[in-house]
Formats: structure tokens, sequence, C-alpha cells
């Protein structure tokens, strides 16, 4: 499965190309390229759009809204493909019709601007919220004598620094500034008084020096208007290092800041109430200490991980855009190698597509991760890769972590050794769907199928389960540390929550390689008997 993000900036620029460089480094298991196609440029950008294009995606992620109306109207077969427009900013949300150029998907970051695309009749709004690195932007413990107001962004009248200037010099404070000269025209407006109280220190710092910046500021002030921008990122990042915040209610902001809360509110250029705001942090040490508790209490889910994996929830969907339910397979493997190969074959030719295929590795000694890497390229479904790292039988560890990784509602497991027919998958998903007595209990059952031979009793390594009823249930027990006991752990314990196991015999498949019984395994079985006998099963 292969997705290619375009954005107008490049991966180390501005916002949404750094934006897409957290999806990118959070998404190894989608062959991922990138783009940046800006508006003004875009005769000089298209070609490289083309020679990325060549490469024939199955999702195309647009980024910015002027980019992705140019280049429609160069490429008009660009509506064959199945696509994603994020919109950044709320001004031109609905610049464009986006129903002429058929896109897919409409990603937002508030809740206002869903409900404006909403209103104007567009399907498959979702919105995903910021996220930023946490790990680089952490809590600062020593806060508590700083003398700056902060300020992050460009220099426009929309963003309101002529009133932070103005009401950070009523206060006897400077104002701590990192943004882009765009309108030298509105800089030129704010008083020379004012100017001198601007520290642009920070201005062009690199990256990795961002967060002395907040460490220095007393309030963060995002004196924004309305209706522009979804953002923005350094609100999210002062709340994350613990500075307390005064913003308009623009943006992200309407949706996470609660006045006295976890940040004080202001309205759009009202230097007054700016005033007013700041004098209150700068006097009240207990009002700082709790907005800045709150508003890390607030922001500590805000991360480029999770946001990462929503945009990829999101990707392999509109991949299997002709399935009404994504299945995940799960796929726990040691020095397997041969066999796995022969198992990538046989999912591709499923006639239910597989959504997403995760390879979880119990520290095996063949180089089964660059054979997972060189399948991303060419592989109809999304392919993961994770690694327990453990010596010893981990095999439960090594499923929980698939469980956890899976986007998919359903989880197919299967074991390295067995090779599903070819319409394995759609059995498993007609049996789940049909209209049994009971209705939704059936959605309660664990299904599991026919490896060959008259065996019936339920075993997991060739099963059909939805995944949150699993993940309550939960998962594979991990004190299960060696052969022979997982399957009458998990059955046991799946029973005595009021669920069921089914036999599903049109679900067929082959074992490649058979489970023979060897002295350390029956070793193994006896210990792990006695195990669940005093685990009273």
């Amino acid at each position: 499965m292969r997705v290619l993000i375009v954005s107008d900036t490049p991966r180390d620029g501005w916002a949404i190309g750094k934006l897409s460089d957290a999806i990118i480094k959070y998404t190894p298991h989608i062959e991922m390229d990138f783009v940046a196609v800006h508006p003004k440029e875009i005769d000089r950008d298209i070609v490289k759009f083309k020679e990325a294009l060549d490469k024939q995606p199955d999702v195309i992620h647009f980024q910015y809204w002027r980019t992705t109306q140019q280049l429609f109207e160069r490429m008009p077969e660009l509506k064959k493909y199945k696509t994603i427009q994020t919109h950044h900013n709320q001004k031109n949300t609905l610049s464009v019709n986006w129903k002429e150029l058929n896109i897919n998907v409409h990603i937002v970051h508030t809740d206002k601007n869903k409900q404006k695309l909403q209103v104007a009749t567009y399907d498959n709004v979702y919105i995903i919220q910021h996220g930023i690195d946490l790990d680089y932007f952490t809590y600062n413990d020593n806060y508590g004598n700083e003398t700056y107001i902060g300020y992050v962004g460009r220099i426009v009248p929309w963003k309101g620094l002529k009133e932070i200037a103005w009401a950070a010099n009523q206060n006897d404070l400077k104002v701590l500034g990192m943004g882009k000269m765009d309108k030298p025209k509105y800089w030129a407006e704010i008083p020379l008084k004012d100017k001198n109280i601007i520290d642009f220190t920070y201005n062009n710092i690199k990256d990795s020096e961002r967060i002395d910046a907040y460490r220095e500021m007393m309030c963060f002030v995002g004196n924004s208007r309305d209706n522009r921008e979804e953002g923005t990122l350094p609100l999210l990042e002062a709340m994350a290092t613990g500075v307390p915040v005064i913003t308009t209610l623009s943006g992200e902001a309407a949706d996470i800041i609660s006045d006295g809360e976890n940040g004080l509110v202001i309205p759009f250029e009202n230097k007054e109430a700016l005033k007013v705001k700041i004098k209150m942090l700068k006097d009240d040490k207990e009002l700082r200490e709790k907005l800045r508790k709150k508003a890390w209490q607030t922001i500590k889910n805000f991360t480029e991980e999770k946001m990462a994996r929503q945009y990829a929830k999101l990707y392999i969907e509109l991949n299997n855009l002709n399935s009404e339910e994504m299945v995940s397979v799960i796929t726990p493997c040691y020095n397997n190698l041969e066999q796995l190969k022969e198992m990538y074959l046989a999912l591709e030719e499923q006639t239910y597509p597989v959504a997403e295929w995760i390879i979880c590795d119990d520290n095996s000694d063949e180089n089964i991760g660059q054979f997972a890497l060189k399948l991303r390229n060419k592989a109809s479904f999304a392919i993961k890769y994770i690694n327990t790292l453990k010596d010893g039988y981990n095999l439960a560890m090594a499923r929980n972590m698939g469980i956890i990784e899976a986007v998919g509602k359903y989880l197919w497991f299967i074991d390295g050794r067995i090779k599903p027919e070819k319409n394995a998958l759609n059995e498993f998903m007609i049996r789940f769907d049909e209209k049994l007595k009971g209705g939704k209990e059936v959605r309660k059952n664990w299904l599991f199928g026919n490896k060959g031979g008259n065996k019936k009793h339920f075993v997991e390594n060739f099963s059909l389960v939805k995944r949150s009823r699993l993940i309550k249930a939960g998962m594979f027990c991990e004190r299960i540390n060696r052969y022979g006991g997982m399957s009458q752990e998990i059955r046991e314990r799946w029973q005595s929550q009021g669920n069921k196991v089914k036999y599903c015999p049109s679900a067929q498949a082959e074992q490649v390689k058979g489970s023979h019984l060897t002295n350390k395994r029956r070793a193994d079985i006896i210990k792990s008997k006695l195990k669940l006998y005093k685990m009273g099963l």
C-alpha cells in the first residue's frame, strides 16, 4: 500500500510540512511518498508531483487547499484517485467545490470547521486534532521567574501582535517573539516605543532550540482573529511546556480552552482585556500554577503518534473503500521466513480484502523485518512489523502487541505455519454477518476455522474475533510463557465473560508445517498445565 502526501512546504518547513513529517515518521508500515508543491510555484513543482504520481499511490493526501485546487485544474485525471483533503484554515474551507474534485475524505481540526463542511452537505468529515512532540515539549518544573510574554507566529494583522506589545508594555514586560516577518506594513504600524519591547532573539533559531524560548515565557498569548486558522501549534506547545496561556477562542482554542480553568480567554483586538489578563497572571502565582497544570492535563494526549495513527487508519479505510468491515491479520512468527512468504501470497488472493498484515516477530534470528520492509511498496494492504525483542516463549506478548497496533474492527489470527484458502476470510465474515437467533449476540462469537483433520476444539491460531471484545476480555495472558496452555486459558476466560467460541468449518486452511511434540514441548506442556491448575482452570 502506498500513500502520497502533498504539502505546500518541505517536511522541515512551516507547520503543514512538519505535520506531514510527523505522519510519515509514525506510519512506517505504509509506503509513504512526500512532495512539496507551492501554489505560487505550481509550474515548477508539478514536475515533482508527476514523478511521485508515477509510483501509483493508492491514496493521495492533500494538505493545502490552494495546491489541491491548482493541481486538479491542470490534471483533471486526479479525480480517479482515492483522495483526502486536510483543511488547515477556516477562511478557505469552502473556497473550492470539493464535490467536483471528487474528494473522498475531509479532515479538519475543530468542531466549527466540521460543522461548516457538513452544513455545505459534505460527507466523510473527520476531526483529527493536531499532534506535537511531547517528548520534546516537556513540562517546565522550574517555572517561576520568567518575565516575557510569548508570541509565536507570522507578523500579520490577524495575529494581533500590536495589541500584545501594548498590553505587555503596560505591565512592564517584554514580548519574546518567534515568527516570520510576513507583513512589513503591519510591523511599521507598531509604535516605536512598543517595538523596543519586542525581542526577536529566537526568530531564526533551530528547532532543537525552540524549547528554550518557552522556558523564558511568563505566559503565552494567542491573539488571533477567529475564522482564520485551525491551529495553532504554538498554543499546544506552550500548554505542554507549562506556560500559562491567554488566547482568543479561535481555531482549536475554542474546543480545548475553558476560561479560568486551563487558560484565560480574551476577545480579539481588545487590548484593555488583554492588559487585565496579563496583570492577573503577573500578580497571582496560584492562578498561574493552576492554569499550567490544567493545560498539561488537557494536552497530554495530543501526541504526534496519536495524530499519525488516526491518519493511518483513514488511509487504510480509504484503500478498503468497498469493504464493509476492516480486518487486521495478526501473525506471530519465529524463524519461519519461507512460510511467511507463502502466507503473503495467500493474503493477496483473499476474496475479502485484507486491510493490514501485522507480523509479530518473537525475536527471530532470520531477518523478517527486512522481508516486511521490502513488501510494503508492492502489497495491496498495509504491512506492520513489530518485534518482542525478548528471548524465550513470548507468543502472548507478540499477539498482544499486534492487537494494540491493529486498526481493523476484526482481528484474524493466523500463525506463520498456516496457509489460508483464498475464501477463508470471506467465510469468516459471512458467519459474522449471519442473522442468527439472538441478533447482535453473534458478534460475541470467537470463530475458529478448519485446518484439516477432525479437530473441532477451539484453537486461536486460525480464528477471527472482534477487536474491541478481545481487548475488553483482557487479550492474551502473558503469564503463559511456555508452550501448551494458551488456548485453554483464553477459551475459559472468554466463555466465563459470556462470550462463545464457534467452529466455522467453511473457513479452511492448510498447515504448511505441522506442530510436532518434542521432549522440550512435552516438558513445557507439563509445566503449563500445572500453572493452569494453580490458576483454577
